[in-house]
């Protein structure tokens, strides 16, 4: 279940722009028809976790407009949450929450993205596709993260393609291209695709091509929608330069589709949703016999793989202007076993307090109990705290790896705003850490225990001086763990402007960004002995420049070309220039 604020709180920090823009209103003429914006597809309300200050969501063109080309890139901005990559944008890249893997929930148009690669612990962020995205939103609660991803849909009948071309040092190449139209009844048409390449020496080289389609058609009482995408993605043998195991090569094709029903108002009345969806991975690497695996050093692998899922998810809710509720059941069939989810929660916003919680019973995976509240007694004061409870689930799952029957969290926060930006004081506690392996490199890792632990962390985040933003956070840990680092700290400067002094209309932007990411010394355990890598530090620089529906956009990573290691063994990219535009148009 997706927790998260009332929407009317919500206050999104640029980087910039709108979702999927419309065309402009035709002209009122006898002859015309000027209503060419149809009901929306699927459309879902959350009960959600409420933010102090700006809320981790991103639509449309910001998504973009960040920098960000692998979900890893956005996540890697949440305070608690530590990103393991031993490259560039296609190197296997995971995210854990508090040190753990399994408390990064990722849902795609509610379906809940399950890693169905045994090989791994966890789901490799590299192979989920950004570019399909129109929306990312995140909710942090206490010993959780809820990943919240909306697929691009369309709702003018005027036909919207976006064409995107990028290029780079290290034979980098990007190509996006979307179609989407709706027609006189409601029904709808869209389909895109992306492929990516590169060639780098340290930072990993393959290729990957997603496809994603939709049809469905939808009026003000009900929508149904089918949806598709699939990836392949390969990665060359990943050697390391000091010598260290090489990551092996990997070929794979994840799918994820699903047919989607839902009927009545989300926004204000009673709603209900019903959700069939197929995940699939196929995995037809090279094969490794004894004689191969010796020579190269990588673990023996003889043996493809092919494993499914099939989830159903039926959901129903009550929304109303200041209170909301939903239930569901999430129904997984995999590996020939039936798992049930049964979640419930609720929410209230009294104006200067809002408050919800949720009650899961899960037989895949931890079940969980929590509760939150936002309080903000003055326009300049905001305290903000959340509290959970995990437990082991009720059936015997594979899924689940934690070795405590039950692990308790806390996450409180206090904030004021300063003259625009929210300057925020919180600590984040678990009383139990299982980290699991991080297995998606083939490095022998192995996970760990611990006890409890405590985090602090200060944030600044929002707009001052009308045109410049800070999205900044640094986070310690009380002690050293497995796989994360003690300190974090990440420092964002942005310049956006519209200059509408001179552009009225809004068809010019000035997008720039500067970015310092600092991660201190982290340690690995194989087996018995443990290694580290030293503290890590990076800058990144971003320019945007749109005119009309064009966007050029340059990036430089590691500017400065320090070689950090991303694990140990594997030193992070050198200097990495990659640019290209983003356009989109109405024809």
């Amino acid at each position: 279940m997706v927790l998260a604020a009332d929407v009317s709180r919500a206050q999104v920090v640029p980087p910039p722009a709108s979702e999927v823009p419309l065309p402009a209103k035709t002209a009122a003429d006898s002859t015309v028809r000027k209503d060419t914006v149809k009901a929306p597809i699927g459309v879902m309300a959350a009960v959600r976790v409420s933010e102090i200050g700006p809320e981790y969501r991103w639509t449309g063109n910001q998504i973009f407009a960040t920098g960000a080309i692998t979900l890893a890139d956005l996540l890697a901005r949440i305070p608690g949450i530590s990103i393991l990559r031993s490259g560039g944008m296609l190197s296997p890249q995971i995210a854990s929450s508090m040190g753990a893997t399994g408390r990064v929930k990722i849902y795609l148009d509610g379906v809940q993205l399950d890693n169905l690669d045994q090989r791994d612990a966890t789901l490799d962020l590299a192979w989920i596709p950004l570019w399909s995205l129109e929306e990312v939103s995140v909710d942090r609660v206490a010993g959780e993260v809820r990943v919240n991803l909306r697929s691009l849909t369309v709702r003018s009948t005027t036909p919207y393609t976006r064409t995107d071309v990028y290029t780079g040092d290290e034979d980098t190449n990007l190509y996006r291209g979307f179609y989407g139209k709706r027609f006189s009844p409601g029904h709808l048409v869209q389909f895109g695709a992306e492929q990516s390449n590169t060639s780098s020496v340290r930072g990993g080289s393959g290729d990957k091509l997603s496809v994603m389609s939709r049809l469905g058609t939808s009026n003000k009482r009900w929508s149904l929608d089918v949806f598709a995408n699939r990836t392949h993605g390969r990665r060359d043998i990943q050697k390391s330069p000091v010598d260290s195991i090489p990551i092996p090569e990997y070929d794979a094709t994840t799918t994820t589709a699903y047919l989607r029903f839902v009927a009545g108002n989300a926004m204000n009345g009673p709603w209900a949703a019903a959700i069939v969806s197929h995940l699939g991975f196929t995995e037809s690497g090279p094969r490794a016999d004894s004689v191969r695996a010796l020579a190269n050093r990588i673990p023996r692998d003889t043996v493809d793989t092919a494993r499914s899922e099939r989830q159903v998810l039926l959901r129903a809710g009550l929304t109303r202007a200041r209170w909301r509720a939903t239930i569901e059941d999430r129904v997984r069939n995999v590996d020939a076993k039936t798992y049930h989810d049964f979640t419930g929660g609720a929410q209230v916003s009294l104006g200067f307090l809002t408050a919800g919680g949720s009650l899961k019973r899960s037989e895949f995976e931890a079940s969980r109990v929590e509760g939150w509240a936002r309080y903000q007694p003055l326009s300049f004061l905001a305290l903000n705290a959340s509290a959970a409870r995990n437990s082991a689930p009720s059936n015997s799952s594979p899924s689940y790896s934690g070795s405590s029957p039950e692990t308790r969290f806390l996450q409180a926060e206090a904030g004021v705003r300063l003259f625009g930006p929210w300057l925020s004081l919180g600590i984040l506690t678990q009383d139990t850490l299982v980290t699991g392996a991080p297995t998606v490199f083939q490095q022998g890792f192995s996970g760990s225990t611990s006890g409890e632990g405590k985090a602090t962390y200060a944030t600044l985040r929002g707009s001052f001086l009308r045109d410049f933003s800070f999205d900044a956070f640094a986070l310690q840990w009380d002690k050293e763990a497995f796989y994360r680092p003690r300190t974090q700290v990440r420092t964002e400067l942005r310049y956006l402007s519209k200059w509408l002094s001179r552009f009225p209309k809004g068809e010019f932007e000035l997008n720039t960004a500067v970015t310092h990411t600092y991660n201190s010394r982290t340690y690995f355990r194989r087996s018995a002995t443990a290694s580290s890598i030293d503290p890590a530090q990076h800058l990144d620089f971003l320019l945007e420049i749109k005119i009309l529906r064009g966007v050029a956009s340059y990036q430089l990573r590691n500017v400065t070309g320090y070689a950090y290691e991303n694990l140990p063994g594997f030193i992070a990219q050198r200097a990495l220039n990659i640019y290209g535009i983003r356009w989109e148009f109405w024809n």
